[in-house]
């Protein structure tokens, strides 16, 4: 496939000429896990070694990567970010390394990289386990030498680029299926710095809607509206398995939707649940064709980590409040007490000072 010049280059721009890097202040939360990892940001900032973040998608990778740059001698320098998954494979060496005058049909001038762009400062190579086993060879190399050779050249060039890469996948997983390189693996994970999901780190949520609806406001000109304690209680017993940028969705919708200035339950939208891939089954024998019900039963269950892991849940999302965890809980104060010591459970470690409701 010949590349055409003008692919993608809006994309280009976009990502080589973004909004300033935002700095560890814009990390959120006072949780153990964030506290934890704004420490690691400025320690990890301090180098140049490349940084692997891992998390789950729509944690808040990029954020962290914004941070280590903004945080870091390479603060005013260019800050380049590209996702891996959404470069086209037979364009992908011009984007990272560019292109030579004249290196395919009617390229009329030399064009730059995202390495070029980003020489002096740090390239964020986002998803970096979709990128195609043959640019992985590519990017090794640029690790290994610390320099590039532009498409349609033979001359390497020196670059100063610090890479910070981030993968909602496990690269270690990747490497057993034999999809990526194990030796970029150990080049890319020198330094890690894990974000937690959101639903690990709960405690943060009225800090982090706070700051989430001030931001909305102000990108989309919403009209102001504040959080209501039952409305943060209700968004405490979500699963949140598309993390911070689901809260952000959510926060923008019932801010739209609010009929008062304060934002109650039912102004938020429903939580709806993506349908998971069902894992392959293995075929059936002939016993248990001939006779179903020899086969394996399924376990029911486990009811007691049923009930502890719910009674967790409800404490989370009030801030270990009895009262409001029995409310959520179906149960009254006195059978919620039981279990509490039934279950050896410490309701103030859940204490994130959630605001007094009337009649607690």
């Amino acid at each position: 496939m010949t590349p055409n010049p003008r692919d993608n280059s809006d994309h280009r721009l976009a990502t080589a000429e973004g909004v300033m890097p935002a700095g560890i202040g814009a990390i959120v939360g006072r949780s153990p896990v964030m506290v934890r990892l704004r420490h690691l940001i400025e320690s990890v900032a301090r180098s140049d070694a490349p940084v692997l973040i891992a998390g789950e998608t729509g944690s808040g990778k990029e954020l962290v990567a914004r941070a280590v740059h903004s945080s870091s001698h390479r603060r005013d320098q260019a800050f380049v970010a590209v996702n891996c998954g959404s470069l086209n494979e037979n364009l992908m060496a011009t984007e990272l390394f560019g292109a030579e005058r004249g290196a395919y049909t009617s390229s009329v001038t030399a064009r730059h990289g995202l390495f070029q762009a980003a020489n002096g400062g740090t390239l964020f190579l986002d998803e970096v386990g979709d990128m195609p086993s043959a640019m992985q060879t590519g990017l090794l190399r640029v690790l290994e030498t610390s320099e590039i050779v532009p498409v349609g050249s033979t001359q390497p060039r020196k670059v100063d680029v610090r890479i910070v890469a981030a993968s909602h996948r496990d690269l270690a997983d990747l490497v057993y299926e034999r999809s990526f390189r194990e030796d970029l693996r150990y080049r890319l994970d020198v330094v890690r710095l894990d974000v937690p999901p959101l639903r690990e780190r709960l405690e943060d949520l009225p800090e982090l809607c706070e700051h989430l609806l001030s931001d909305v406001r102000r990108r989309y000109r919403l009209p102001d509206r504040r959080l209501s304690a039952a409305a943060l209680i209700a968004l405490g017993t979500r699963r949140w398995l598309g993390n911070v940028r689901e809260l952000r969705h959510v926060l923008a919708s019932a801010v739209l939707t609010a009929a008062s200035g304060s934002i109650v339950p039912s102004d938020l939208p429903i939580e709806r649940m993506a349908a998971r891939e069902r894992a392959p089954t293995a075929p059936m024998s002939p016993v248990e064709l001939a006779f179903p019900a020899a086969s394996t039963p399924t376990p029911e269950p486990d009811g007691h980590a049923l009930r502890v892991d719910s009674i967790r849940r409800a404490l989370r999302a009030t801030g270990g409040h009895r009262g409001r965890a029995a409310q959520l809980l179906g149960i009254s104060r006195s059978t919620l007490y039981r279990r509490l010591e039934d279950y050896a459970i410490d309701a103030t470690a859940f204490d994130w000072r959630l605001p007094p409701a009337d009649g607690s």
